[in-house]
């Protein structure tokens, strides 16, 4: 049996293309480029360290429900002349992913 520890990717990851806020950084808007119920992968200017929580919203592609998220970055790459990327697990999220 595999543990979640030994293999963190253990759910399948869909690609998307969801655009993402943030509730308390108005100013940096990401999007998600692929997702599960565990977390996401998101492309954005600016990326945040390793550590950070965040409180953001998005919907999914085809509803009208917004899905409410609390995550921390436990990941970023950062390339200056372009976009960076940063892995997001959510700690907390209004509603599945997937059903």
């Amino acid at each position: 049996m595999i543990s979640y520890m030994e293999n963190k990717r253990i759910l399948e990851r869909i690609p998307v293309s969801i655009e993402v806020e943030y509730d308390h950084l108005e100013d940096i808007k990401g999007k998600i480029i692929n997702i599960n119920d565990k977390g996401a992968l998101v492309e954005q200017k600016i990326t945040l360290p390793p550590g950070c929580c965040l409180d953001m919203h998005f919907k999914l592609p085809h509803s009208n429900n917004t899905i409410k998220a609390f995550g921390k970055v436990v990941w970023q790459e950062q390339n200056i002349s372009t976009y960076g990327l940063m892995g997001i697990e959510f700690l907390e999220i209004s509603k599945p992913i997937f059903n």
